[in-house]
This record gives C-alpha cells, sequence and structure tokens, in this order.
C-alpha cells in the first residue's frame, strides 16, 4: 500500500469536497443577507479600520464560520469583520462576508460573498456568490473558473485602450491617494474606467472576459482570495503594482492588479509611469 503523504492527502476530491462545503457557506450567508436586504439598516465601524458594515455582514460572517469550522475544525480562518489572529496555520481561510456593504445598506444591488482556501501559500479553492442574480462562481486550482456550471474565461484583448479597466480604492482618508496614484494615470488611456464599491464584482467580470483589467488601490485580501483564484484559472493574471505574486502570509493592506493577462505588463508600466 502506498504510504499517505500530505501531498497525496490534498488530491483533487478533498478540494472537490471542499469546495462544495464553502459553496454551501457561500449561498447559506447570501441568501440570508437577500432576505435581509430591503429592510432599515444602520452601519457602525469594522474592528479593523474605518469602514463600515452592517449587523448582517456580522451575522454572515457567524453563518459561514460555523459551516467551516464543523467541517475544517483545525484550519485558521480569517474574515474582514474580526480582528486578525497573531498566529495563523498553514491551511486556513480568506472571508468577507458580505463585500460591498455600503452599497448593500443604500440598496445597491451590487454585492457578494468571497470565501478562499490557502494552501501551500497559494490559493486552492475559491468561491464567490451573488445572491440578487443567483450567480455562483468558483475554481479549483487546475480546474479551470466556473459560473453556474459554465466555463468562463478572461478576453481576449491586448491593448489597454482597447478595454475597461475597474477601478477601486481603499477605506476613507487612503482615497485621495489613490486617485492620484492610479485615477489620473489610467482614466485617458483606457477606453472607459468604471468603479464598483464591490471588488469581488469587478474580479468576476474580469475573469469572464467582461472588463480587460481591475485595480483596487489599498486592498485587503479578503477581497482578492477568491477572484485571484477565478482570474487565474479563467487565464487571467494577478500581481501587486510592481508585478509581484500576493504574499498570502501577509495581512497588511496592498495594491492589487488582476488582468486578462494580455495587457498586464502595459498596464503596470502605465501605473509606474508619473503623472502627465
Amino acid at each position: 500500500m502506498r504510504k499517505m503523504t500530505r501531498k497525496t492527502r490534498l488530491t483533487r476530491r478533498n478540494f472537490e469536497q471542499t469546495l462544495q462545503v464553502a459553496q454551501l457557506a457561500a449561498m447559506e450567508a447570501g441568501d440570508f443577507a437577500l432576505e435581509q436586504f430591503t429592510r432599515v439598516h444602520v452601519l457602525q465601524e469594522k474592528p479593523m479600520s474605518t469602514d463600515e458594515v452592517t449587523w448582517v455582514d456580522i451575522e454572515c460572517e457567524k453563518r459561514i464560520v460555523k459551516i467551516l469550522k464543523k467541517n475544517f475544525p483545525k484550519d485558521s480562518i480569517l474574515t474582514e469583520e474580526r480582528k486578525l489572529p497573531k498566529t495563523q496555520k498553514k491551511d486556513m481561510w480568506w472571508v468577507d462576508p458580505l463585500d460591498g456593504s455600503v452599497s448593500y445598506f443604500f440598496g445597491i444591488p451590487y454585492w457578494g460573498i468571497s470565501l478562499a482556501l490557502i494552501q501551500g501559500g497559494k490559493p486552492q479553492v475559491g468561491v464567490l456568490y451573488f445572491p440578487q442574480t443567483r450567480d455562483l462562481y468558483w475554481a479549483i486550482r487546475g480546474g479551470g473558473a466556473w459560473r453556474n456550471y459554465r466555463k468562463i474565461a478572461v478576453s481576449s484583448i491586448k491593448k489597454v485602450v482597447d478595454g475597461i479597466i475597474g477601478i477601486d480604492y481603499g477605506y476613507r482618508t487612503e482615497r485621495e491617494v489613490g486617485v492620484l496614484d492610479v485615477t489620473r494615470k489610467v482614466i485617458d488611456r483606457v477606453k472607459y474606467a468604471v468603479t464598483y464599491a464591490c471588488t469581488i464584482g469587478a474580479i468576476a467580470l474580469v475573469a469572464e472576459g467582461k472588463l480587460a483589467g481591475y485595480i483596487h488601490h489599498m486592498a485587503r485580501r479578503f477581497d482578492l482570495a477568491a477572484g485571484s483564484l477565478l482570474v487565474m484559472e479563467a487565464g487571467g493574471t494577478v500581481s501587486d503594482t510592481a508585478g509581484k505574486p500576493v504574499d498570502w502570509q501577509d495581512t497588511k493592506p496592498f495594491h492589487f492588479v488582476v488582468t486578462n493577462g494580455r495587457i498586464h505588463t502595459e498596464f503596470l508600466n502605465i501605473l509606474k509611469d508619473p503623472y502627465r
């Protein structure tokens, strides 16, 4: 009998089972949030920033964490609504229980749920769920990117000027720098630039070829974890603005870029240019 090693334990079958649990958690939280969507909510400050959340964010987090802990008791679970632990295990989940809280609060139907499993320093399983449209996106490393059981792929655009680019910013006090560092450099060198206030939604649009690229100034890894795997499995590229891979052990905010891959180098070069 072949000796069972860590490498053989992390089989595709195991990842598929993990994916099913992640999908269940995302849909459990997302469907709850949808039920509460039209009610009046109160914003409160997040424990890690000056950004704000509703009680629905907190409740979604509880539902996701409960399901993950039940199925994966040995994993670390890092969520956007909690203070980050000082130590992390090798197998960890990056969870955004409700990305687009401000949109949710104001009744704008552009928000969603994001879960990703990080193993071996890389995302291995990622799930994005948008309850308003019943769109479920997912990816397993090496298994392609999917939306509602249909395989998706990034766009074929080869030049930045021919594509629509998404741009988002960090929390209050961080945005002015983002406008100076990003928007003024990009705005007249693309076909059009749009902003979403829902990071995972914009990343999903890159993965399915509707946006050629997307940049988030001062982002948190909760926003990127699942979407980065989706984009890469769809044929795209993910990096920081210096072109370096994302360090999933780091918890500090950073600037990230996701593109269809074909425009990635050109887009990074634009961001490096001084404002003209």
